[in-house]
Parts: C-alpha cells; sequence; structure tokens
C-alpha cells in the first residue's frame, strides 16, 4: 500500500500475516482497485478435535469417567468480540468458557459459575476498567484465589507494574499468541 509516495501499512500487513501463521489462521484477500480489499481469515480445525469429539462421547456413556475429565472454567473479561473469537478458537479443545464484556457482566459471571481462572482485558465497557475489577475480586474471600491473566495491549513497564500491584498473576502483552496462552493457563490450572 502507498499513499502519496510514502509506504504505510506494509510492515503492519507483513506482521498480521505472520501471526495469523504462527495461529495456523488462513488470510485471503480480494481487492478491487478503488472499491478496496476484503480479508477472509480461515482458522483451521486441529486434527485432534475430532478424536477428542469421539472420546467425550464415550465418557457421556460413564459418569464417574466424565467427572474425572471436567475442564476448567475460564472466565474471558473481554469487550473485542473479535479477541474473544480468539481466545475462544484457542482454548476450546481444553478448557470451558464463559465470557464478561464488563466489570459488572463479570460479576455476575462469578455468582452465577465456579471459575477457576480469569483472563482479563484492562480495557473493558463501563466506567471501570480491568484493574477495577482486580481490586473488587482480591477482596473477596471467596474469589481471591482465582489466578488472573491479564492481557492488553497496554505493554509499557507502567502497566505491567499496574496490573501486578493490582493482584494478577500473570501478563501477557496482545496480540496474544496461542502457545503462550495456553502455557500460561497451564502453569495455574
Amino acid at each position: 500500500m502507498a499513499t502519496n509516495g510514502n509506504s504505510r501499512g506494509g510492515l503492519g500487513l507483513a506482521l498480521a500475516k505472520r501471526y495469523l501463521d504462527l495461529n495456523d489462521v488462513n488470510i485471503q484477500v480480494n481487492s478491487t482497485r478503488k472499491k478496496g480489499s476484503e480479508f477472509i481469515l480461515t482458522f483451521n480445525q486441529p486434527k485432534v478435535e475430532t478424536q477428542l469429539l469421539r472420546s467425550e462421547e464415550k465418557d457421556r456413556k460413564t459418569p464417574a469417567t466424565r467427572m474425572k475429565k471436567k475442564r476448567p472454567l475460564v472466565l474471558v473479561v473481554e469487550d473485542d468480540a473479535n479477541s474473544q473469537r480468539l481466545i475462544q478458537y484457542f482454548l476450546k479443545n481444553e478448557f470451558g468458557m464463559c465470557f464478561a464484556i464488563s466489570v459488572t457482566k463479570a460479576k455476575e459471571q462469578l455468582v452465577k459459575k465456579p471459575v477457576d481462572l480469569i483472563i482479563l482485558d484492562l480495557s473493558l465497557q463501563g466506567k471501570k476498567d480491568g484493574l477495577d475489577l482486580v481490586n473488587f475480586i482480591r477482596e473477596q474471600k471467596e474469589y481471591q484465589q482465582i489466578p488472573i491473566i491479564a492481557t492488553t495491549a497496554h505493554i509499557s513497564v507502567y502497566d505491567r507494574e499496574q496490573c501486578f500491584s493490582a493482584g494478577c498473576n500473570d501478563f501477557l502483552a496482545k496480540p496474544i499468541l496461542k502457545q503462550s496462552l495456553l502455557e500460561t493457563l497451564k502453569r495455574y490450572l
């Protein structure tokens, strides 16, 4: 892409392509001059999923086996729909998930469900941000031990320190890589 002879956007597209490749996502571009471009992302299904579905079907037959294979429940507190979908795609084979777009909705989920871990963006809908939620959680006896992983595009040293000072257990910079996210979650679950 060139604008008035200055190169802009080329590096961003290259980085986006690299990120998608790392996470096994295909991209197709359809572009028409003076009309615009369409980007189509295809999330590849892991081959393991079919085997997991078959084993889950077998597990349904035996309640004792089903109880042994309880999947940890992750509360994803994220107001961006694309980020929610990406995290869901990354975690769907190993974790149960519930979602919230604000501090208020996250508190509702905590009351309703036995959450094992929280993935938390700092910027949320409403007047309160992710750090307000961390402060609330760390003050409540019933939620204090839940690990909280901050995920944010705010990656300065100050932002990182704020997350840890508030009570987050870990910090992942966006864009999140699948392998990093899975490794981090497995450390806490």
